[in-house]
Parts: structure tokens; sequence; C-alpha cells
């Protein structure tokens, strides 16, 4: 395992490490063979398997098993106490990349919409508040497209859309499927676009558009952790693989990123349990 032949986790290693250094102590820290020898010979010689096509033969300790008990059993203190009363098991893993897009392909979605309602559901008894709408380049294929998002006035994205133009229908697409999900906005802040004005002016909602020099840096700085993941990602190559990501990397930034510097360490705390709560919940 210290060698790096057997996979194993970091604390196992550590504990391999650590027995190797142990073995030299003259501190009067030390091992009992005899004692490991007669934890072996229990498990051996007295345990039985109980089920299934192996049953009643002997129980046979593994040497990742073996290295656990007699650490357990073996290691000594100067009066004759056992040096260790519990163990920390750790199990070592082979997960290759493929697998992780699996996982996330299969779970993403369903983790990322069940948190989207739940926010959802929570967040349309306050409907009286500012929207901050901005458009971001994506390069698809060396094609460029748009992602259209909507940001409200903490940060939190609430709707990601992407098309491959930027005029008064994707615009006017993009505002009806926000103001479907999401209720009613007291104002909507946006750049210089004139799609906005259009699509606003088709919808009714032309005298709460809000428009100015550093109006809409909310929405700007929401775009930095796509932007890093993007190319954590090596861009996209499908629309629809970048609008799947968009909404499920929107929707977990949005539970676990909880503002670390405008509150003080105890309401950040309260927060961060209960956003852990909440996903636990879900991944139950």
């Amino acid at each position: 395992m210290v060698a790096g032949d057997i996979v194993a986790g970091p604390h196992v290693r550590n504990a391999c490490k650590r027995h190797i250094a142990d073995l030299k102590r003259k501190d009067g820290i030390w091992f009992d063979q005899t004692a490991a020898n007669l934890a072996f010979a229990f498990f051996e010689e007295v345990l039985k398997l109980s089920l299934g096509q192996f049953e009643g033969e002997p129980f046979e300790l593994q040497p990742s098993q073996a290295f656990i008990v007699g650490s357990l059993f073996g290691w000594k203190r100067k009066d004759g106490r056992r040096r260790f009363r519990r163990n920390y098991i750790e199990r070592g893993i082979d997960v290759c990349h493929e697998t992780v897009r699996f996982w996330w392909n299969r779970f993403g979605p369903i983790f990322a919409s069940e948190i989207r309602r739940q926010r959802v559901s929570r967040m349309r008894g306050f409907r009286y508040w500012r929207w901050h709408l901005d458009e971001v380049f994506v390069r698809i294929n060396g094609e460029r497209h748009y992602l259209w998002r909507v940001v409200d006035r903490e940060g939190e994205v609430l709707e990601s859309y992407v098309t491959k133009k930027r005029d008064k229908v994707a615009a006017l697409a993009f505002l009806k499927k926000a103001l479907k999900r999401h209720g009613r906005v007291a104002n909507i802040v946006t750049d210089g676009l004139r799609s906005y004005p259009a699509a606003m002016r088709a919808l009714g909602h032309l005298d709460r558009r809000e428009m100015g020099r550093w109006l809409n840096n909310r929405a700007e700085n929401s775009h930095r952790s796509f932007r890093r993941r993007e190319r954590a990602t090596q861009r996209f190559r499908r629309i629809k693989s970048l609008q799947k990501f968009a909404s499920v990397h929107a929707s977990f930034h949005n539970h676990f990123d909880q503002k670390r510097h405008p509150v003080d360490s105890q309401t950040y705390k309260i927060r961060r349990s209960a956003a852990l709560a909440e996903w636990q919940s879900l991944a139950a």
C-alpha cells in the first residue's frame, strides 16, 4: 500500500506508514505479536460464514482486514493496555472519467430539478423583486451561440436559456420561460441590447425596465463561476449539452454558494448546515 501497488485511500496509506515507523519507537509503545495472533486465530477458528454458498466455511481474513485486526489487538502501551480502541475503514475504488460522466448525466438533472422546484416554491411568495438579465457568448464547435441568464437581486441564477441568435424572438422566448416559472417581477435590469425592450414591449413590461452603467454588475459577476466550469469541461459540442450543463450547474451553485463575505461566521455556518441537511434529504 505504501508503494502504491495496492489501491488504497490516503488514510490507509498513512496508517501503514505509521505502523512501520512505530515499530522503531523506543518510548514504551510496542507491538505484541502473540496478542495479534490470538485475534487472528479467533477469526479463523471460531467464526464461520452463515449465508450463501460458503456457509459453514471458516472466516479468512484478507490482508487489509488482517492489518486492521492486528493493529487493534497487537499494539500495546507501557501498562499493557491496548493502544487503539476503534478503527476507521476506508475502501479504495477505481473511478474513471467515464464513470463520473455517467453519474452526472444520470443523477445531476434529477437533483438539480428537485433543488430548483423547492427554491421556486419558496420564492414565489416574493413576487416584487428585481431581476438582472444578461447574455454571454459561448462557442459550440467554433460557432457562436448565446446563453441568456436571469439573476435575482441576491446573485442566484433563476433561469438559463441557449439560442443561436440574440434577437427579439430569442429574448421573448427567454422572458416567457422565466416569467412562467418564477412569476411576476417588479423591475428588470438589462444592458443596452435592443432585443430586451422589443421583447418587453410585447409582454407589456417595458415600464419595468431599468438600465444603467453599473446596475447590471450582479449579472456580469454571476458569469464567473460558469466560465470557470466551461474552461474545466473544455468547451461544449452541442446546444443540448450546454443547456443541460448550464441548468444543472446553476442549481448546484445556488444551493452551495452561501455568500461568505456579506455575513458573519455564525450565520454562514447556519446556512451551510441547512444547505447540507437539505442536500442529504435530496440524496437519501
